[in-house]
């Protein structure tokens, strides 16, 4: 069993023990795997502040956190005044408005087909729950916010005629409209075609900027809130009940509510934290997944599960589930999903443009009608030249991936990445040069001394519990990944910092300065690969999913050598090492040549990199 099922285990016990009224001793419960206490701790304290929303039924919610850590619900204070009033039925009427039918019920109160006596016109009236009513505050907020969104006219925001009291009845007025809500649409259809991902994206997206512009926002973004108009499609945003005025300094929106619904929520809104803007972001990000891929991105077997998940962990890739998914808006969806508010686009504005561009582009496809090409193997390609310079690369890389590794050959190393558009604008090939991993040796008291460049300053072993440091050189500026293949089989990103990034252009791409890597995969060979392109590359994660077969295993080494591949020449670093010794290996088959070649034609790249063994100590 993973640590991490170990840990979902304990959560489980913790929250039936939670749910009796029992108290567990967590130092206890971790008895067999201490290890996995603090995370347990982390992941408690996340839970505890959504054991309110474990109660609901409807996935819909407004729920209070107190600083003392008491959990209440805005209908639950026993120091509330008596039901100011019933909710109407057919026939009656409120203030101009006579009441026809009911339409709906949602987390904030009753939507009604109403007729507008004085214009003459049917509505739909929204009014609020009797039981949230009763708070003054409640209502005021209520009052305030339809207000302000009574001041927003947009093509893609439902408008509001009119937001009153009457008789004791808080009520907002606004068009009947005909169609139905992207909520019916993905029940009926599943995943849509990405044409109209593109198109209703960028209009909700503009419908949240025009929101954002009056110092609001929406809180509760989710398929069921979005309308599509009958005929056209065209997208209004609805149901702005838990809409919150970042201006408002009278108390009544206030850090520490949980309001929303969680399989939409944003990480900080889960947590109860102040909101801006960027949170209904990450609620359109999870829109955006669901209508490309037909499933949302952080539903769990549980409530729990589910608020954890949008909390600290990362969706399956979409385009693992739709591989018609442009790669340009994959990217974008992860960016808008990112954990920390500030990693994420600046603006809805920004967004909107992003999609419009994105559905602009002429991707090349195959005869499928996919909107990107794959070739080897399941990789993303996009086109420097097309026609004849693009097969001629082809044939060029291929031929190159079958020539076998020269011993001592200096070469230097081959670009590969966009060469013929390169020299059309007679730019010199990107070239690598530089690779190194400096070594630094535990000592007993548990601190490190350098022992220099592998390969380079009479350095050629490492041990386990050894640290060690990357830095690289370029020739210009370029996009690249820095990663390590570790002995135990797996691969990790040491640049950029971490797999749900985008590489930035850079001369020198390395793990941070301030920091080394404690070698504690195991032991046996370790290899170093940096790939540079002269074009944008989409976070490690996003290529790695699309190029799941990487030629990587546990492999033995050979203690106190280095070997440093450059993508044409492979050369070996010892000791004592001779070049007859060297001759004799069979370099053609090296661990670390296939791993060269197989990033070099799926990258279509430049790639070096650098190979050691760690030993057991």
């Amino acid at each position: 069993m993973s640590p991490e099922d170990q840990l979902e285990d304990l959560l489980e016990v913790w929250q039936a023990a939670s749910d009796r009224g029992q108290q567990v001793d967590l130092v206890v419960l971790c008895r067999d795997q201490p290890e996995l206490l603090p995370l347990l701790k982390q992941r408690i304290e996340v839970l505890q502040k959504f054991q309110q929303l474990r109660r609901i039924n409807s996935a819909e919610t407004t729920v209070t956190q107190p600083s003392d850590g008491r959990d209440t619900s805005e209908s639950a204070s026993s120091d509330s005044p008596p039901m100011r009033y019933a909710l109407p039925v057919p026939g009656s009427v409120v203030g101009q408005f006579r009441i026809i039918s009911e339409l709906g019920k949602g987390g904030m109160g009753v939507v009604y087909r109403a007729r507008d006596t004085t214009l003459n016109r049917d509505v739909a009236l929204k009014i609020m729950l009797p039981d949230l009513a009763q708070r003054t505050e409640t209502v005021s907020r209520f009052l305030r916010e339809a207000r302000a969104m009574a001041a927003i006219r947009h093509d893609n925001v439902v408008e509001v005629y009119q937001a009153d009291e009457f008789g004791g009845f808080p009520f907002v007025a606004m068009p009947l409209l005909a169609g139905e809500t992207l909520q019916s649409r993905l029940t009926r259809e599943g995943r849509l075609p990405v044409s109209e991902v593109h198109r209703m994206g960028a209009e909700i997206a503009r419908g949240l900027d025009a929101v954002h512009a009056r110092g609001l926002i929406h809180r509760d973004l989710k398929p069921s809130n979005i309308w599509l108009e009958a005929g056209s499609g065209r997208v209004k945003l609805l149901d702005f009940g838990l809409a919150r005025d970042l201006a408002a300094s009278d108390g009544v929106s206030v850090s520490g509510v949980i309001v929303g619904t969680p399989l939409y929520m944003s990480p900080e809104q889960a947590n109860g934290s102040p909101l801006d803007g960027r949170s209904d972001l990450f609620s359109l990000g999870t829109i955006l997944y669901e209508m490309a891929a037909g499933q949302t991105p952080f539903r769990a077997a549980s409530l729990t599960s589910t608020l954890v998940a949008i909390a600290e962990k990362q969706p399956q890739s979409i385009l693992e589930l739709n591989p018609a998914v442009p790669v340009p808006l994959a990217i974008l969806i992860q960016k808008l999903h990112a954990k920390r508010p500030e990693d994420r686009p600046v603006s809805a504005a920004d967004v909107a443009l992003e999609i419009q561009r994105i559905g602009e582009e002429k991707p090349l496809s195959h005869s499928s009608g996919r909107g990107f090409s794959r070739t080897h193997r399941g990789t993303l390609t996009l086109a420097l030249t097309a026609g004849i310079a693009f097969i001629a690369l082809g044939l060029f890389l291929s031929r190159i991936g079958k020539q076998p590794r020269s011993i001592d050959q200096d070469n230097g190393p081959v670009p590969l990445n966009g060469a013929s558009s390169l020299k059309s604008r007679n730019i010199d090939p990107l070239k690598i040069l530089d690779l190194d991993v400096h070594h630094y040796k535990a000592t007993r008291n548990k601190k490190t001394s350098p022992r220099g460049v592998l390969g380079k300053d009479d350095s050629f072993g490492v041990e386990l519990g050894d640290e060690i440091h990357f830095t690289s050189k370029l020739s210009r500026p370029a996009f690249a990944y820095l990663i390590m293949f570790q002995p135990d089989g797996k691969d990790a990103i040491l640049f950029p910092r971490d797999e749900m990034t985008e590489p930035e252009p850079t001369e020198s791409p390395g793990y941070p300065r301030s920091q080394n890597w404690q070698l504690a995969e195991g032991d046996g060979l370790c290899v170093i690969a940096l790939i540079a392109s002269d074009d944008p590359l989409p976070s490690y994660r996003v290529w790695r999913t699309n190029h799941p077969d990487v030629p990587w295993k546990p492999v033995e080494g050979q203690p106190d050598v280095v070997w440093k591949d450059d993508g044409v020449t492979l050369k070996p670093f010892g000791p004592d090492l001779t070049g007859t010794r060297a001759a004799k290996v069979a370099e053609d088959r090296l661990p670390i040549v296939r791993l060269v070649d197989w990033l070099r034609k799926e990258s279509n790249a430049t790639v070096a990199a650098v190979a050691f063994t760690v030993e057991k100590k």
